[in-house]
Order: C-alpha cells, then sequence, then structure tokens
C-alpha cells in the first residue's frame, strides 16, 4: 500500500501478492484482519495511520512518517537491491 498510496492498489492485487494460493473467501477475511491489525499496532505505538478503502481501492495515509525514498532522489534501483530478484522491484522501477 505505501508504494501505491498516491493511486491507490485494488484489494485482489493485494491478496495476489500476499496470499496468492488461498482461496478467495479466506484471503479476503485475511486482508481484512491484517488491515484492523495493522491499525491498532500503530495506534498502540503512536504513529498516526490512515487506511480507507475508496472505490475499490486501498489508500495509507502516513501522517507522521517519512518515506526515506521519497526524500532521497539520486536514489537507483540497483544501488537499494543490487541483482537481487524481487517481484515487487519492478513496481519501483515503472513509479
Amino acid at each position: 500500500m505505501v508504494l501505491h498510496r498516491k493511486n491507490g492498489i485494488e484489494k485482489w492485487q493485494i491478496i495476489e501478492k500476499l496470499w496468492p494460493s488461498i482461496e478467495m473467501k479466506k484471503a479476503e477475511q485475511n486482508l481484512y484482519t491484517t488491515i484492523y491489525r495493522l491499525k491498532k499496532t500503530f495506534l498502540e505505538s503512536g504513529i498516526q495511520l490512515t487506511i480507507e478503502n475508496i472505490k475499490g481501492k486501498y489508500y495509507i495515509e502516513l501522517s507522521d512518517c517519512s518515506i526515506d525514498i521519497e526524500e532521497k532522489t539520486d536514489w537507483s534501483i540497483d544501488q537499494l537491491f543490487g541483482d537481487r530478484v524481487y517481484k515487487w522491484k519492478q513496481e519501483l522501477i515503472r513509479s
């Protein structure tokens, strides 16, 4: 959600990334439980977090947090991850 917070990410995309081999109904329940626990954990830690579902897309807002990947403008993917292959690495390249 952090990588997609400007445009949002659809529920099925999250489910596909986190629980690709689980039945959809169970995966949806996992998603809702995970979002609830995420909100609760951040709240208990004193970190402001908002997760919204707008028109089928999830958006996350971290009010009091800085995100280092946004602050540093002269980074390269290879500096961050080298030659390691991650499925989500392509998401960063396209952003």
